[in-house]
């Protein structure tokens, strides 16, 4: 369980931008809902891309700096990555996705 010291208020900030976020997984607005997404990620806030469609998370992906992410971050776009199936290969090298054949 978490302390509710390190655990964000019902209020706080991050919360909202979840919340923003998972809505616009349902938005078509792709621009807006990358523009939103990569607020939360500099602002630490977690961002779950397995609710995001595939091109948003490939925009994300190709800007972001996979060393710059969380464990938990990093770990969870790669498995979205991997669930896409992607075959680009420079999101492949940058994330280390193996090849299927």
């Amino acid at each position: 369980m978490t302390s509710a010291s390190t655990r964000p208020q019902s209020g706080s900030p991050q919360i909202a931008r979840s919340m923003i976020l998972g809505i616009l997984s349902l938005n078509a607005n792709e621009d807006l809902c990358c523009q939103i997404a990569m607020d939360c990620i500099y602002n630490s806030c977690f961002v779950d891309f397995c609710q995001l469609n595939k091109s948003v998370v490939e925009r994300l992906a190709s800007v972001l700096n996979p060393r710059a992410l969380s464990k938990q971050q990093y770990s969870n776009l790669c498995s979205r990555l991997e669930e896409l199936e992607v075959t680009d290969p420079r999101l492949m090298y940058m994330y280390k996705l193996v090849k299927k054949k």
